[in-house]
């Protein structure tokens, strides 16, 4: 792996590859992480850290780290036709750097056939190695499950609206193949009763002129549980009558 692709895995998805960080302030790798009671501890100090009022938080904010390690491998399959492998992977706080390390990573191109097979394999190994730590936050944190999956969706779709901005004809094409498999992998891997990505996005008007179409976030990343936090303008919890107030809101607060 070059050290551009490096590089913008971790300005992109907060990921560092093979950098053991013997100074951090906690370090867990993915078996502890599957443990309550080190989750628990997680949640407890990510709670302190975002001066958050409730648990749920936390929660949210490790689904958010989850969430970009997921989309990072999109991001190989989909733009660079390469899978992001590695043996293990811990999480890391380091004054205020959090995220996670990839441990004895491997940039492995995809094979040149049988590439739809390929990736529902490797997807399908991801997600069955994810589901006990993405559970173990929901538990600690008191996150229902199916929010704690959904979070999963706010980070990558709005990476699959950038790539797609740039991205030549062909290579649109292929992004939106490689979404179609991720979205019909089989629900049970993740232990729900649908897939989180097959998700179907609702829009509102833009607070700001011109109005613009704004997407809804498929989940609430619980912001608004922080000390002097409000729903964000996108939020899934906000009524109509409290979307338009908190717009108003926010254009004084640009205006000052």
């Amino acid at each position: 792996m070059d050290k551009a692709i490096k590089d913008h895995l971790k300005q992109t998805f907060f990921l560092t590859i093979d950098q053991l960080n013997t100074e951090a302030i906690y370090y867990y790798r993915q078996r502890e992480l599957e443990k309550e009671t080190t989750m628990q501890l997680v949640i407890e100090e990510r709670t302190t850290a975002l001066k958050g009022c409730d648990e749920r938080v936390a929660g949210a904010n490790m689904m958010k780290w989850i969430a970009y390690l997921c989309t990072a491998h999109q991001y190989a399959v989909s733009i660079h036709d390469h899978w992001l492998s590695y043996e293990d992977l811990a999480f890391f706080k380091n004054d205020e750097e959090v995220g996670f390390t990839l441990i004895n990573s491997e940039w492995k191109p995809l094979p040149g056939s049988q590439r739809e097979d390929y990736i529902t394999e490797k997807w399908t190994q991801l997600y069955t190695q994810l589901r006990p730590m993405i559970e173990k936050v929901a538990l600690a944190s008191g996150l229902p499950i199916q929010q704690a999956w959904g979070l999963l969706c706010n980070p990558f779709y709005k990476q699959q609206e950038a790539w797609m901005i740039k991205a030549s004809d062909t290579r649109k094409q292929q992004i939106n193949e490689d979404l179609h498999v991720l979205r019909n992998i089989k629900s049970e891997v993740f232990g729900l009763k649908r897939n989180p990505y097959q998700v179907s996005f609702r829009y509102v008007d833009s607070w700001w002129e011109p109005v613009e179409p704004v997407r809804v976030k498929a989940a609430c990343c619980m912001s608004y549980l922080k000390e002097r936090g409000k729903k964000c303008y996108a939020c899934p919890k906000l009524t109509n009558e409290e979307r338009e107030i908190r717009g108003k809101e926010i254009n004084k607060e640009k205006a000052q």
